[in-house]
């Protein structure tokens, strides 16, 4: 698991992995580190599709569906995993003005489950968010300009685009040939949507 001091798991269980950064996320790994096992647990609602990580291959990444409220379901699950990687959370924020209980059972309930489980059976845990949970600093500066200087040095990192204009571009052009990919979804939510009255 450790090499050189370098934490490298063998087994993930990733959470949220059928959503849009979790199933990147699941991408990458499996793109870029073909000996990691990675079992996906996401309960498929509004956000989660499994299209997003259609064409992985199974013998790499298994796919559970479930709710990472269920203890039981997580104590059959968790074992056996060196790392939980938690990106399950209901994320529309504006859909909690109209029922906050999801927004409770599964940021805050699911989220201590799964702390249990990691305790529980020594699996390191990594939690990722957005920053919609976290205050914003004194005068909400805007800007967010990072110093890539470290990843560019140690990683190797360059940014894909540094043409804004032409980055826009692409993510259009992306999103008009992939309607198949999208458009079911924004459809549902509509439709849901349109069901609430709003």
């Amino acid at each position: 698991m450790a090499c050189g001091g370098v934490f490298e798991p063998r087994n993930i269980l990733v959470t949220g992995g059928c959503g849009f950064t979790g199933a990147n996320f699941v991408r990458y790994v499996a793109r870029n580190h073909p000996h990691v096992h990675i079992t996906v647990l996401d309960k498929l609602t509004y956000a989660g599709n499994p299209e997003n990580i259609a064409g992985l291959p199974p013998s790499q990444v298994d796919l559970v569906v479930g709710d990472i409220c269920d203890v039981a379901l997580l104590e059959r699950i968790v074992p056996g995993h060196d790392a939980i990687i938690h990106f399950a959370e209901e994320s529309h924020k504006d859909n909690s003005i109209a029922n906050s209980e999801p927004f409770i059972r599964t940021n805050v309930e699911g989220t201590m489950r799964l702390l249990e489980a990691a305790r529980k059976h020594d699996v390191r845990f990594h939690h990722i968010s957005t920053g919609e949970n976290v205050r914003d600093r004194p005068g909400h500066d805007r800007r967010y300009a990072i110093d890539a200087s470290k990843l560019r040095a140690e990683l190797g990192w360059s940014p894909m685009h540094t043409d804004f204009a032409g980055g826009l571009r692409n993510v259009i052009d992306w999103y008009a040939e992939h309607r198949d990919w999208w458009v079911p979804a924004k459809e549902a939510t509509e439709a849901r949507y349109r069901a609430q009255g709003q």
